[in-house]
């Protein structure tokens, strides 16, 4: 009962949020402002860094009011406006997620990775899609694409030696492993994820040795 209580506590709070920013950013679309100069005391209202940062918060609090599909189309229109834009891209590939919307998950993703090269969230999440729908090929192409695109991040190349060693390329991905270090050698994932790959090859190796040492012994039997 009082997680209920809170709760329709928060949902209303975020519905007199979403009123009020409403109410504020209407008034740039009245239509007496067509024609209203503006004073020194009370400029003329504009679609400026301001108007963007409300509209931000209110597409925050519309998601916080459980009205997704408004703060969708809110986000969609203010994207590439300049504020907050790589958490607007975030904000909706989750609202996508919790929609179970993988087309427009991967497109807005796919955006982000273009829009922001230097930033390896979009990029993981969209691997991870990828992974997970076992399409790793898909996966090492995407990869490749963004280090063409920014060859200067390491994690790109970490990420990509994983990707190589799932898909059994082992030179590959030992490459990637070297490569990311040499550019950024004080990372320890780097070295984990190169040792962890190090050691599934040892015991491979291993596996296949006591295999072809049973192998011959069982033929020196045979032969005895």
């Amino acid at each position: 009962e009082i997680i209920t209580s809170d709760w329709s506590s928060d949902v209303c709070s975020s519905d007199l949020a979403v009123v009020a920013f409403k109410k504020h950013l209407d008034i740039v679309d009245l239509p007496f402002m067509k024609d209203y100069k503006g004073t020194a005391e009370a400029p003329k209202p504009t679609k400026d860094t301001t108007y963007y940062k409300i509209k931000y918060y209110l597409g925050v609090y519309t998601s916080l009011a459980g009205k997704n599909d408004e703060a969708i189309a809110l986000f969609e229109s203010i994207k590439n406006n300049g504020h907050k834009e790589s958490e607007i891209y975030q904000y909706l590939y989750n609202l996508y997620l919790e929609r179970k919307d993988s087309a427009n998950m991967l497109r807005i993703l796919n955006e982000g990775i273009d829009r922001f090269p230097s930033q390896v969230v979009f990029l993981g999440l969209t691997i991870n899609i990828y992974l997970e729908q076992n399409k790793q090929k898909e996966a090492l192409n995407l990869l490749s694409k963004a280090i063409e695109r920014n060859p200067s991040n390491a994690e790109y190349y970490t990420i990509r030696g994983q990707v190589n060693r799932s898909l059994g390329n082992g030179e590959a991905a030992l490459r990637d492993y070297d490569k990311a270090i040499q550019m950024d050698p004080t990372k320890s994932i780097f070295y984990i994820n190169k040792s962890e790959f190090l050691i599934s090859q040892a015991t491979n190796i291993e596996s296949v040795a006591s295999t072809m040492a049973n192998k011959a012994e069982e033929i020196g039997r045979a032969h005895v």
